[in-house]
């Protein structure tokens, strides 16, 4: 009874804070601030769920996630956050889920019960209680009353001139009631209920952890059929057949790779010898996991066991794999190449975390061979090692941190993309970029415009330094301009450090 009557209070509660936190602010200290706030409602309601292993490594993933938003604000972490908060809030929903995919989906269609719930509760108000007539409309109305501002949210959002004429109706209608009224803010508000809503109110649609419980991770035995040995026999030949076609692959990537001079490579072809080369190769091990788990998904795990078969296929798939690590291997040489001869960026760091969640990948493929594992195994600790290491990755400041190397790791190409640094990369390395401009200046290599109109990049015609210097320094100005502009319309809500530096050094420069 406690639950039923305190729920709808911290739902329309917390729904206020999320508006007085996040209206017209950044992400920032406010994100912490509301984080600290749900998960105290949530132990409020129900301590229970604290004590499950899942929740507490969520809870201590999601409010690490807040901090890193306080600390450096990068793109990446706010979108963790916000799988980690959803990860969260449906593992405490559903303590029984093995399955974080399913803890996100839970979730999501809590977001599709926050109003039906809602007008439960109003139909418990003493002013509908006893009014047959006005319940009795309001049961009919209600996927109106709450479906249709979701939709007309879509189109506002996603219309302007639907978005102009909306406001102009709304200012008209409150004039003539002689009020007026923020239809933005309102939207807002309602935008906040759903996310706080769906945080405390569950859905009860899907059994996700039901689901969850269908499915096992350890294989059962299976009688051997006729079938089954012709389908053994196909995957040993190919299985083979593809273990020496990439023995062969990596011959060629060892010598032509892993101990190459590239050197004389042109910018074009070294660009096309690792971008087309490393998304092919990174397509053929994807498809090289999912053959594995086609094959070893019945089974094949028990024929092995047989006197005609022994352990044979597992044997040529256990090499697979390891030639497949191999591989990885070789991706990463052609990457790390890449960045030593044109410095750091988001893809090719990304590539290379692509490539340890690879390879962890290709070692959970080998566990399920050995310990004759289900697809379910592999999903639940893929999942979890997906969010471990994309968080992890959040500790880093990538902004800053790809600026600085580019700046004091000399590349062998001798040149240092300005414009990526200076349109790309955030505001976050503002100060760095004003503290190298005299470094940066000779090494430009592509002109960078401040309305990123990458038709208009050109390579440099600069008569002299002082006309690169200049130039680079404008554009700077710029950048700088457009992050003192948005400072402006903040509060202390939106404050983290990385803005707080730039600031800092701006004030005493």
């Amino acid at each position: 009874m406690k639950k039923t009557i305190l729920t709808p209070i911290i739902v329309l509660i917390g729904a206020l804070i999320f508006n007085l936190l996040f209206w017209h602010e950044k992400q920032g200290l406010n994100v912490f601030l509301f984080d600290i706030f749900i998960i105290a409602a949530l132990w409020l309601m129900d301590k229970e769920p604290f004590s499950t292993p899942s929740v507490k490594w969520t809870v201590a993933g999601t409010l690490s996630a807040a901090m890193l938003i306080v600390w450096h604000n990068s793109l990446l972490v706010k979108y963790i956050h916000v799988f980690s908060f959803a990860s969260m809030v449906g593992l405490m929903q559903e303590r029984e889920l093995r399955f974080i995919g399913f803890a996100i989906m839970q979730y999501i269609f809590n977001l599709f019960e926050t109003p039906i719930a809602a007008f439960r509760v109003l139909k418990t108000l003493p002013l509908l209680r006893g009014q047959k007539n006005a319940a009795k409309h309001l049961n009919s109305a209600w996927m109106t009353i709450f479906i249709l501002p979701i939709f007309y949210l879509i189109y506002y959002t996603a219309n302007a001139k639907f978005a102009e004429l909306s406001n102009q109706f709304w200012h008209n209608i409150f004039q003539f009631l002689s009020f007026d009224i923020n239809i933005n803010r309102i939207l807002f508000v309602i935008f906040g209920f759903f996310i706080v809503g769906a945080a405390f109110w569950q859905q009860k649609w899907v059994d996700f952890a039901g689901k969850d419980a269908s499915y096992p991770e350890t294989l059962v035995r299976m009688e051997i059929q006729e079938s089954d040995l012709s389908l053994y026999r196909n995957a040993l030949n190919l299985i083979i057949a593809l273990n020496i076609l990439l023995f062969i692959n990596n011959l060629i990537d060892v010598q032509y790779v892993w101990f190459a001079d590239v050197s004389g490579k042109t910018a074009l072809q070294l660009k096309e010898y690792v971008h087309e080369g490393t998304y092919i190769l990174i397509f053929g091990i994807v498809l090289a996991i999912s053959v594995i788990l086609w094959l070893f998904k019945n089974s094949l795990n028990f024929l092995e066991n047989t006197p005609k078969t022994r352990h044979i296929l597992r044997g040529v798939t256990t090499v697979w794999l390891i030639q497949n690590a191999v591989l990885a291997v070789s991706v990463g040489i052609r990457n790390a190449q890449y960045i030593n001869f044109y410095g750091l960026a988001y893809k090719r760091i990304g590539v290379f975390v692509f490539l340890a969640l690879t390879l962890y990948g290709l070692w959970l493929l080998f566990m399920k061979i050995k310990q004759k594992r289900t697809f379910f195994f592999f999903m639940r600790r893929g999942a979890y090692a997906i969010y471990a290491v994309l968080l992890a990755t959040c500790f880093v400041n990538w902004d800053v941190f790809i600026t600085r190397y580019n700046i004091q790791i000399p590349s062998k190409s001798g040149a240092i993309d300005v414009r990526f640094l200076v349109e790309d990369v955030s505001s976050k390395n503002l100060y760095l970029l004003f503290e190298n401009v005299e470094q940066l200046a000779p090494k430009m290599t592509m002109k960078p415009f401040p309305e990123n109109d990458y038709s208009r990049q050109t390579e440099m015609q600069f008569s002299n330094d002082a006309e690169r210097l200049t130039f680079l320094k404008n554009i700077l100005q710029y950048k700088k301009t457009v992050f003192e502009e948005e400072q402006k319309n903040l509060s202390w809500l939106s404050w983290n450090h990385a803005d707080d530096v730039n600031k800092a050094f701006f004030k005493y420069q």
